[in-house]
């Protein structure tokens, strides 16, 4: 993407409330172009499918069909869409669920005016972003256990403990403490990890991980 060329958001939400400040805030971001608006998940598909913008922020709770389906549908037709789900629920089934049918990112409605731009960006980007009040829960209720759909590489128990650590938010000093291991240790499993999941960041990582974990679980 052109660096002078503002990232185009698409946003699906029936509230209108919710549309205005997003518009608002979208707008003062000069960054960032809004080019269009649903209120319900047919029109979504149809004017996503149209309009291909970088980022569609979806909300969950639509009518008819929801967010989710939504997103399955969107990513079956456009593989390329990048979507972020931009939510008030926070329950652990409905994040891993948005993860499995193909989001890039996963936002509460509490989210910062910084907060959604830099998901924006890392979406846009093509790295995934979990708001930090979810990520900490996800990879402890996955059952600690990743398995890689793509190759026979497996990430060991150490890696997974560093894994969970880092999407916890925890600093290298401070992952290297709570698991008796040096700091150059840890950067070495973090290596190992990125590595073996092929992603650049500790982010898109966690979003790897569960994505890969659902689908090997939806198969079991």
């Amino acid at each position: 993407m052109p660096e002078d060329r503002a990232i185009t958001v698409f946003i699906c939400d029936d509230s209108e409330v919710t549309y205005l400040g997003l518009k608002c805030t979208i707008e003062k971001l000069n960054c960032f172009d809004l080019v269009g608006y649903a209120r319900d998940g047919v029109t979504a598909v149809d004017e996503v499918l149209r309009l291909q913008p970088d980022v569609v922020l979806m909300d969950i709770g639509l009518p008819g069909i929801n967010g989710i389906e939504v997103t399955k549908r969107i990513k079956s037709l456009l593989p390329s869409a990048r979507i972020i789900m931009l939510t008030s629920a926070e329950d652990d089934q409905t994040v891993a669920s948005a993860l499995a049918a193909g989001a890039t990112g996963y936002c509460l409605k509490t989210v910062f005016i910084g907060q959604l731009a830099a998901a924006i960006e890392s979406v846009s980007g093509g790295v995934g972003w979990l708001d930090p009040c979810i990520a900490g829960r996800i990879l402890p209720i996955l059952g600690g256990r990743v398995v890689l759909g793509n190759s026979a590489s497996r990430l060991t128990k150490r890696e997974l403990d560093v894994l969970a650590l880092i999407v916890d938010g925890l600093s290298n000093d401070a992952i290297a403490e709570r698991l008796f291991l040096s700091v150059d240790t840890v950067k070495t499993h973090m290596r190992h990890i990125f590595e073996k999941l092929d992603v650049r960041d500790r982010t898109q990582a966690a979003v790897t991980a569960m994505k890969q974990s659902l689908l090997a679980r939806g198969t079991a």
